[in-house]
């Protein structure tokens, strides 16, 4: 009986997780469409970067600690194409982190953050008054490079 309860708590679980999933698509549907067009161009281009850098020295220190130096990038671009009924939205997420730790003669690398994230939606307007609509979307997440 106990292992039922767990099996069934466990599928239970499992849903309300993959829920909050279709909700993140669905949010994410949303801001790649939600990016209007100019009036006179049909594309929208938009785009922003980071770049960050960060080191931490320990001389001394009785409480111990490692020395570290790490950089930071990331870039994020969206571009929009609206033209009559069709609409197509795109975005792309770029980043990538890294920092080295330990001392002179013990330094290893380690990779702080890795993410390129693409993601494209369709919509064609099939109505005139805008109550019908067809959308495809697709996301695709990829880790780019890999530690040993």
């Amino acid at each position: 009986m106990k292992k039922i309860v767990l099996v069934i708590v466990m599928i239970s679980i499992s849903g309300l997780l993959a829920a909050q999933e279709i909700h993140k698509v669905a949010k994410a549907k949303e801001e790649v469409l939600a990016v209007t067009a100019d009036s006179v161009k049909n594309w929208y281009v938009t785009g922003s970067g980071n770049l960050a850098f960060s080191q931490a020295a320990f001389s001394n220190w009785a409480a111990g600690g490692e020395n570290s130096v790490g950089l930071t990038a990331f870039f994020n671009m969206k571009t929009n194409y609206k033209k009559g009924k069709h609409e197509w939205g795109n975005t792309i997420d770029l980043g990538y982190g890294f920092q080295f730790l330990g001392n002179k003669g013990n330094t290893r690398f380690t990779k702080t953050n890795d993410k390129l994230e693409l993601t494209s939606a369709y919509g064609y307007q099939i109505s005139k008054d805008e109550k019908w609509r067809m959308d495809g979307f697709k996301t695709r997440k990829v880790q780019s490079l890999y530690e040993d």
